[in-house]
């Protein structure tokens, strides 16, 4: 079943469900974690996946509603470097929530080289979630 999210969609819930204890100490470190150009690429590989007008605008809602929900447990930048460490940290995340919801049409690697950063703090396993295709399971919910 699609769902709203698309074929990943139980993927895409938990993370977002997860990411809401994202603690304010592991900004900075994710930041400097996804400067690459590798990153980059792979921020444009997800970015580029074509989507429904209704999945993209679900997908971007839930985003949005999750950066909102960080920003206001997080401390208010004070200073123009802290907002923009901040404005990195959550187009970060935004492009995570994506990778999950381009899981399968975009490969592992490139949704690990975006989504890991988070889910190693989080102790979110995802590679051995299995997602949907075309109604056929591919790997297990793990």
């Amino acid at each position: 079943m699609t769902d709203r999210y698309g074929d990943n969609h139980e993927q895409v819930e938990s993370f977002l469900d997860v990411a809401c204890s994202l603690q304010f100490e592991f900004v900075e470190p994710i930041v400097a974690e996804t400067r690459s150009q590798e990153v980059r690429d792979a921020q444009d590989a997800l970015f580029a996946v074509r989507f429904s007008a209704a999945r993209r605008s679900a997908v971007e809602s839930a985003s949005r509603t999750l950066v909102r929900t960080l920003r206001e447990e997080f401390p208010t930048p004070t200073t123009a470097a802290e907002r923009v460490v901040l404005n990195s940290f959550t187009g970060m995340l935004n492009s995570a929530v994506f990778a999950f919801a381009s899981r399968p049409v975009v490969g592992d690697e490139t949704v690990g080289l975006v989504v890991d950063p988070f889910a190693s703090r989080l102790g979110f396993e995802w590679r051995s979630w299995g997602v949907s295709v075309n109604g056929d399971l591919e790997g297990h919910r793990g």
